[in-house]
């Protein structure tokens, strides 16, 4: 039987309000769909789509964790890929662990991660959405080289999570270095992974945008990629055969403009499920 693709949304925003940011990313999945809904075009998004719903939100970030990693699990097993909403970044974490899971023995995990943010602060005393690659690489998830932090912006990050990335080999490619050449950067990314990994999550914090273009996140950024870019990137990892989810974090729709960032993040899905499903190539 032909699989079909899912969506799967994750509305909690405790690792945001643990790092004393702008909460309001739980509303991420709802504003989501009431856009993603309206858009018309290549009949396989709709037709193929399993809207799973929510992931149950649990009395504590541990728990909910443990929660969505089993229920994308079971996702991914019957989905030709996944594209997750959220939500905090720091739910890429058990998102990660669902495709870490799924690897053949000895295959190995890559994932992209589109941020100003590198997100490796430490979990401890408490998880935020700054710690989800911290707790990847401490988990063995991935290794540093398999994660490529992409789109940084350094006056957004501390110096010791730069000497975390480095004593960890974690592949870095600024934002500064992308500048005139974001798509191309992108692929060069993509393919490095590709050769090294066996399956690859991209994960979008929706941050990475200018806020002109995306004012509803948990930590708008002045300067970013423009929404062109972004859609050229996705559609690339789309035709990947290795990439087999998208997830899309931090949409703060307390914080929107017009709808302005829930209209753009369901218009990046869209255009990630329609390639994928045109190129149909078999996970």
């Amino acid at each position: 039987m032909e699989k079909h693709w899912s969506l799967i949304g994750l509305p909690d925003d405790t690792g945001v309000k643990n790092v004393n940011g702008r909460t309001g990313a739980a509303g991420g999945p709802a504003a989501f769909r009431t856009f993603f809904e309206k858009l018309k075009g290549n009949p396989l998004v709709k037709g193929k789509l399993h809207d799973l719903g929510d992931v149950a939100i649990q009395q504590s970030i541990e728990e909910t964790h443990r929660e969505i990693a089993a229920f994308i699990t079971d996702a991914r097993e019957s989905s030709f890929f996944t594209i997750v909403v959220g939500g905090g970044h720091d739910l890429v974490f058990p998102h990660l662990q669902a495709y870490q899971n799924a690897t053949d023995s000895g295959g190995k995990l890559g994932c992209i991660n589109i941020d100003v943010h590198l997100d490796l602060r430490p979990d401890n005393p408490v998880i935020t959405s700054g710690s989800p690659f911290y707790m990847a690489l401490n988990a063995g998830l991935l290794e540093g080289e398999n994660l490529v932090e992409f789109g940084i912006q350094e006056y957004a990050n501390a110096e010791e999570l730069f000497i975390f990335a480095e004593e960890n080999k974690v592949s870095l490619v600024k934002f500064d270095d992308l500048r005139g050449n974001v798509v191309s950067g992108f692929k060069k990314s993509l393919e490095f992974l590709s050769e090294r990994t066996d399956r690859i999550v991209i994960s979008l914090d929706l941050d990475s945008l200018q806020a002109a273009f995306a004012p509803g996140v948990s930590a708008p950024a002045p300067e970013g990629f423009m929404p062109s870019e972004v859609v050229e990137m996705v559609r690339l990892a789309a035709e990947n055969p290795k990439v087999v989810s998208l997830g899309i974090y931090e949409l703060n729709p307390e914080f929107d403009i017009d709808d302005r960032t829930a209209r753009l993040a369901a218009v990046i899905a869209y255009q990630f499920a329609s390639v994928k499903l045109a190129n149909h190539i078999p996970l």
